[in-house]
């Protein structure tokens, strides 16, 4: 399919990437700071497509199959793990402007990292990929899908293998997502609808393209984009 959604892990034996088993684009309102996106992917296995086995002595973990298929395949995720990591997108000074999305790179964990920077609390996303690992330098591109209502999401970062005790950045990954949709702004428990009402003014430009719906017991900001 020529218009699969797959993530490459640049220079890996693996040159035709890996399809994804799912993947998640949500917001949330968190009121003492603003709206977040959150970005879920999980991968197939990592050799669903490839079954032939290392053909060549390699030098190092990222080149061997045998490596990969010992951890099966790759979670990249801002919700996983940690509920406080994720990309902040609105607030009181630079609220989001859900139709200008499409027209900006979303930039996040820049490198270098500041010296302040807690690997374990702060990154914006979390990698699963040979072990625990680490990610930075993330570029989230989302552009207008053929389907109305539906996005394309291009998204790269860096990676280091820190599972391994390799803290250098040195691979880079490349995802590219299809006809995938926003799937709403999630609200915290104990918010009366006033607040929230309130809260969106706060930190979304237009938040008449945005309505409250009740799923399962839990409120919900969906956009009627």
């Amino acid at each position: 399919m020529s218009n699969e959604s797959r993530i490459y892990f640049l220079n890996n034996p693996y040159p035709k990437g890996h399809g994804l088993e799912e993947f998640i684009w949500s917001g949330r309102l968190e009121p003492n700071t603003g709206i977040w996106f959150d970005l879920h992917l999980r991968t197939k296995h990592y050799y669903d497509e490839d079954e032939s086995g290392d053909s060549e002595e390699v030098s190092n973990d990222w080149n061997a199959k045998i490596v990969w298929a010992n951890f099966n395949s790759c979670i990249l995720s801002s919700t996983f793990w940690n509920d406080n990591a994720g990309i902040l997108i609105g607030t009181k000074r630079k609220k989001l402007d859900f139709k200008k999305i499409v027209s900006e790179v979303i930039e996040a964990d820049k490198l270098p990292r500041p010296k302040s920077f807690d690997i374990n609390e702060d990154p914006p996303f979390h990698i699963y990929l040979l072990g625990h690992d680490d990610c930075a330098e993330h570029k989230i591109q989302f552009t207008n899908s053929q389907k109305k209502g539906f996005f394309d999401i291009k998204w790269k970062g860096k990676i280091a293998l820190a599972y391994a005790g390799d803290y250098e950045f040195k691979h880079d990954f490349d995802a590219k997502i299809y006809q995938t949709q926003f799937e709403g702004i999630k609200i915290p428990e104990g918010i009366s609808k006033m607040e929230i009402e309130d809260l969106l003014n706060h930190f979304v430009s237009e938040p008449d393209l945005f309505v409250l719906n009740e799923q399962e017991g839990k409120l919900k900001l969906n956009n009627i984009i």
